[in-house]
């Protein structure tokens, strides 16, 4: 079929006799209850997807449901940043300690130099720490919101109003705790192997600017 032909298709249609063309007035009935439900199925698509759009929890609603429950807290303070704190904050002691284990070999201008290292360090540690806190609570508030309804963050926030709700939440720190105490040893375990491949490195680094 050419183009020529697709374009005069519908002239060529109307200008046949009525009783001839193949549109029957059953068929007609049948598009018609075709069209009809395609249309109620579009509408009843766009209102689901109002819906949902409507039932995002508000920002309040979550902060509202955190401030019942120690989540984000145990988030921000959960086992391996607790990890990451204790361990990276030696590394500055390491190199006060190879520092002073050679400080005969350094110059004034030497010892100031990594004395501003180390506090520098320690100063950008602190503020990525803050900085890792607030990024986890509000990526958690982002979360909730993505994964609950209102009616979900609601129905959360009066059960955890309630005496029961009350009562789990005071055994929330318990349940942190006997977690802790179970992958604590093997995150340590871990943490000490990567320590062990970075301190050589440090020593070397530090090495370098003593001996400059």
């Amino acid at each position: 079929m050419t183009i020529k032909t697709l374009i005069h298709a519908p002239v060529q249609l109307l200008n046949k006799p009525l009783l001839k063309q193949s549109v029957t007035g059953k068929s007609l009935s049948k598009s018609f209850s075709s069209l009809l439900l395609t249309s109620v199925m579009i509408s009843v698509l766009s209102l689901s997807a109002v819906t949902a759009q409507a039932s995002t929890p508000t920002t309040e609603s979550v902060n509202r449901l955190l401030s019942l429950t120690p989540t984000d807290k145990m988030l921000a303070s959960d086992v391996l940043q607790q990890a990451y704190r204790q361990n990276v904050i030696s590394i500055p002691q390491i190199v006060e300690q190879t520092v002073y284990q050679q400080k005969a070999k350094l110059s004034d201008a030497q010892k100031k130099e990594l004395e501003t290292i180390i506090s520098d360090y320690a100063k950008s540690l602190g503020q990525q720490l803050e900085s890792n806190k607030t990024q986890l609570s509000n990526k958690y508030i982002q979360t909730v919101q993505q994964t609950y309804t209102q009616e979900e963050v609601d129905a959360q926030i009066a059960f955890y109003s309630s005496a029961v709700g009350q009562q789990i939440l005071k055994k929330q720190p318990q349940l942190l705790q006997n977690y802790m105490t179970a992958v604590i040893p093997s995150i340590q375990q871990q943490v000490e192997i990567t320590m062990k491949g970075l301190i050589p490195k440090l020593k070397a680094d530090v090495n370098r600017v003593i001996n400059k």
